[in-house]
């Protein structure tokens, strides 16, 4: 099978790079070519155009930022929907909304090719590492077919059912992580005003339900410059889509649009290429202690 890449940034990159690593030939398309170009692996290929991908590669991963991104490549001259044929197998890896995933399954379908709503819950360090955690919602029969292609991204692969469902969950997932992160941030900053030193809140909520979160984002949360895996932007991006997930259900949502509009602040003040665990940062401002 031979792989297409549509979308270089910190994603796209490793999937190219953990499949180069597999001596695999993989084709890309990114809308700044010279971003491309820096992209030195062997077998990579970088082509003008996203229908030139189709004619190379029968699996397409598609890894852009948003809605707007993907539908620019659907609908663009010589875009994805010009060069999609029934050979092809479209993977979009892309968090976006329910609404969206179906209406690009649609669009996907009248050319005769497979789209699959492949949404996944890990960062480039994972791909490389061939430890993703992979969302799949579609044809159940693609999986089967697909999983010695995928199961080199990850061995963890979550069927969940009809195309919409992954890009729901995707967007349930990245709910929990920011309004954890908020949580844990205001207990510090809460218990430093209180005189309390991190340290000893942390032993403290290290016997809560708290804990698991608490070894995954505190390095993260006070270091000065951590490894921007998924920025301020993106996370505000994604929450912006949760939103709109819960207007279409009819079901209220509480603590994240709360976080949502924190993000949105901190975004606006600088933050936006940020690491999203930095909020802690910007709450420290807000609370006075920096």
């Amino acid at each position: 099978m031979r792989i297409g890449v549509i979308g270089i940034g910190r994603m796209g990159r490793a999937i190219i790079e953990r499949y180069s690593s597999q001596d695999y030939v993989i084709y890309g398309w990114n809308r700044t070519k010279t971003k491309a170009k820096e992209l030195k692996v062997k077998n990579f290929k970088i082509l003008d155009h996203p229908a030139e991908v189709c004619r190379e590669a029968n699996i397409i991963f598609i890894t852009l930022s948003d809605i707007e991104a993907i539908k620019n490549v659907f609908y663009q001259e010589k875009g994805l929907l010009q060069g999609l044929t029934s050979e092809n197998i479209v993977l979009n890896i892309s968090t976006i909304t329910p609404e969206a995933a179906l209406e690009f399954y649609k669009e996907v379908k009248k050319t005769g090719a497979e789209y699959v709503d492949m949404p996944v819950l890990g960062s480039p360090k994972k791909i490389l590492k061939g430890e993703l955690p992979i969302l799949f919602s579609g044809n159940r029969e693609v999986l089967e077919r697909l999983k010695p292609i995928l199961e080199i991204l990850g061995k963890k692969i979550i069927y969940v059912g009809e195309i919409g469902k992954a890009s729901a969950l995707k967007l349930i997932f990245n709910m929990v992580l920011p309004v954890t992160v908020v949580v844990i941030s205001e207990a510090l900053n809460l218990g430093a005003k209180a005189g309390i030193e991190d340290k000893i809140i942390l032993d403290a909520l290290m016997d809560s339900p708290l804990s698991a979160a608490i070894k995954r984002y505190y390095d993260r949360m006070v270091h000065p410059n951590p490894p921007v895996s998924f920025t301020m932007k993106l996370m505000l991006k994604d929450l912006e889509y949760l939103t709109r997930m819960s207007y279409k259900l009819n079901t209220p949502l509480f603590l994240a649009p709360v976080v949502k509009e924190l993000l949105k602040s901190a975004v606006a003040n600088g933050f936006s290429e940020k690491y999203y665990a930095k909020i802690h940062d910007y709450l420290k401002k807000l609370s006075g202690l920096k």
